[in-house]
Order: C-alpha cells, then structure tokens, then sequence
C-alpha cells in the first residue's frame, strides 16, 4: 500500500511542479518533473515500483510525508464514497415510500 498511496499523492505534486516550472520559464525543472511524472504515472508498475524504491532511499522523510499524504486522500476517498451510497440508498428509500 506504501507505493500505492506514494504514487496517489506525488503524481499531484509533480504536475503542479511541471506547471510552476512552465510557468516560470524554467525549463530544466519542468523537464525533471516531467520525466519523473512519465515515469510514474504512464510507464508500467513495474518502473513506477523502481521510482518508489528510488525515492525512498534518497528522500526517505519525503516518501513518508508522500505516503501520509496518500494515505489521508484515500481516506478522504473512502469516506465520500460511502457518503455518496448512503445518499442514494435514501433517495431510494423515499422514492420507495413515496
């Protein structure tokens, strides 16, 4: 889940990063971000498992913050589905009584 919940929160991160780097003219940054973003997000698991096993033994304070991050949007996620299931049962149930 570690990898999982990386990738779910540093793909945000490096599109914004990539569209900063755009934005300011600085092209080399907009370049890492990009390749890193390819990397991740449009290569197999596979490479993107690498990516994560890279990241955290470089950065591995950043790869916990990442996967905390993740971690919490995919709570967030959860909660808005069952969310989004109780209000249709209701619909259901008031269309039923109805």
């Amino acid at each position: 889940m570690d990898a999982i919940n990386w990738r779910r929160a540093i793909v945000p991160e490096l599109e914004a990063k990539k569209a900063a780097a755009l934005e300011a003219g600085d092209e080399e940054v907009h370049a890492h971000a990009a390749r890193r973003l390819y990397l991740i997000a449009c290569c197999d698991p596979e490479t993107a498992l690498a990516e994560f096993g890279k990241h955290r033994q470089e950065d591995p304070a950043e790869v916990r913050r990442l996967i905390a991050a993740g971690d919490a949007d995919a709570r967030e996620v959860d909660t808005l589905a069952a969310l989004c299931v109780l209000v249709i049962e209701q619909a259901e149930a008031q269309r039923e009584a109805a």
